[in-house]
C-alpha cells in the first residue's frame, strides 16, 4: 500500500513570506495541489515596513540595516512591483480563512520579528490553527547554525514536530 504524505511549506527569512505567499496564491487562484498539511515560517518578512523591531534591531552583523532591506524589496519587486501588493505584503491579502495550519517563529533581536509576531496575532484573531515561538537570545538567520547553536536544531525539530502533529489530526 502507498501512503502520500499531504505537502507542506517551509522557509526562513525571505523563504517564509514566498512560502506563505505560495499558499495564498494557490487559494486564491483556487489551483488545489493536495491538502497541505502546514506551513512552516521562520522569522519571515510579510509586509510591514515600519515597526519597532525594525528601528531598534539590524546591521552589519546580520546584513539586515534598513538599506539592506531595502535591497532586498528592490531585488525582489523590480521597477513595475509594488510593496503593496497582496503577495509581497502579506498584510494585504485575505488572511482571515482558507490558510492551512501555521508554525510562526521569530529570532529575539531580529528587526522582522514585529512582522512575526504581527502574522500570529492576525490569524490568532481569526480562529486560525497557528503556533508561535520566539527564541531567545537570536538574532535573524539563526538557523543556519543548527550544528553550532542549540537552540537553531531546537527551532528546526520544534517545526518538524508541528508538522508531524498536524499530519495526525
Amino acid at each position: 500500500m502507498l501512503f502520500e504524505t499531504p505537502p507542506g511549506f517551509a522557509g526562513d527569512s525571505a523563504g517564509a513570506m514566498l512560502s506563505l505567499a505560495t499558499v495564498l496564491w494557490l487559494r486564491d487562484k483556487q489551483i488545489h495541489c493536495g491538502n497541505i498539511s502546514a506551513v512552516l515560517l521562520w522569522y519571515g518578512l510579510y509586509g510591514l515596513r515600519d515597526s519597532t523591531s525594525r528601528r531598534l534591531y539590524g546591521g552589519e552583523w546580520d546584513g539586515l540595516r534598513q538599506q539592506d532591506l531595502e535591497e532586498y524589496d528592490n531585488a525582489y519587486l523590480t521597477a513595475l512591483g509594488s510593496r503593496d501588493a497582496p503577495y509581497y505584503c502579506l498584510f494585504n491579502n485575505d488572511l482571515t480563512q482558507d490558510i492551512p495550519p501555521c508554525f510562526i517563529a521569530s529570532a529575539q533581536y531580529d528587526p522582522l520579528i514585529d512582522d512575526s509576531v504581527t502574522l500570529f496575532k492576525t490569524l490568532e484573531a481569526h480562529q486560525l490553527a497557528c503556533e508561535y515561538k520566539m527564541y531567545p537570545g537570536t538574532l535573524h538567520a539563526f538557523l543556519h547554525y543548527s550544528r553550532m547553536m542549540k537552540v537553531a536544531d531546537d527551532a528546526i525539530r520544534d517545526g518538524a514536530h508541528y508538522f508531524v502533529k498536524q499530519l495526525t489530526l
